[in-house]
This record gives C-alpha cells, structure tokens and sequence, in this order.
C-alpha cells in the first residue's frame, strides 16, 4: 500500500510541474509556453490582452501577425514553422492574433491556416536582432 501512495504521490507531483496549455486563449488570457525548443507567446485579443503580450516581445526575435486586408486583426490560427530542411520545428492551433516566438539564426517557412485560407512565406532569422512577418487575408 505504501508504494501505491509514492506512486500516486509522484503522479500528481508530475503532473503539476508539466506544462498546461490551453489550444486557444481567451479574451482575457494569453498563452506562453515551449514547444520543441521554441518558446513562444500568443495572444493580443483585446486592448490589454495587446499590451501584455507586447510587453514580452523582449524575450522573443519572431513577431508573426495574423490581420484582415481591413487591418482587424485576425485570431485563432494555426502555424506551422519548418526549418530549410522541411522538419517542423514549431507548430500550434488557436494563436493569434499575436504570435512571438524565438527561434534559431536560420531559414525557415512559416505556414498559416485559417478559416480563410491557407499561407506561406519564407522568413530569414538574423543572429543578432528582430524579424517580423505579417499574415493577411480578404
């Protein structure tokens, strides 16, 4: 019986210390977090929402920016982030309209999707500084 309750134990220990995430933030959230070995920040729905995800855009050199051609900003999207070989090296569902991630000095394609359509584009990470990519649709 003792094992049982170490076990049980070591479990609940476990499971407080991982990571939760929510697919999708709500009004008055944002999600930050590791996937693979990207750290990212997603969120920006709202006025406050905005300020606090920006607030953290110093830890991060990615900003990606999902909007309508209208310039209202478009959430709960899907992006996928490959390097030059084709591996995925960060994917996720839900972000937006805001999306920081830091990644690697490299090349990468940044694939979208969204209820109105899919998109791609090619992006190159410098050693030293930003970049910042904007996603737009009709």
């Amino acid at each position: 019986m003792k094992f049982a309750h170490t076990a049980a134990g070591l479990l609940l220990a476990l499971a407080a210390a991982a990571p939760s995430f929510a697919q999708t933030p709500t009004a008055d959230e944002f999600l930050t977090g590791t996937k693979g070995s990207v750290d990212f920040a997603t969120g920006g729905i709202g006025e406050e929402q905005q300020k606090a995800v920006k607030a953290l855009a110093g830890n991060y050199n990615v900003l990606i920016t999902f909007a309508n051609k209208n310039g209202e900003y478009r959430a709960n999207v899907g992006a996928t982030v490959l390097d030059k070989g084709g591996e995925i090296v960060f994917d996720i569902d839900g972000a937006g309209p805001l999306l920081y991630v830091k990644l690697p000095q490299g090349t990468y394609r940044i694939n979208v999707r969204s209820d109105a359509g899919n998109k791609t584009k090619n992006i190159s990470v410098p050693p030293l500084g930003k970049r910042e990519v904007a996603f737009t649709w009709d």
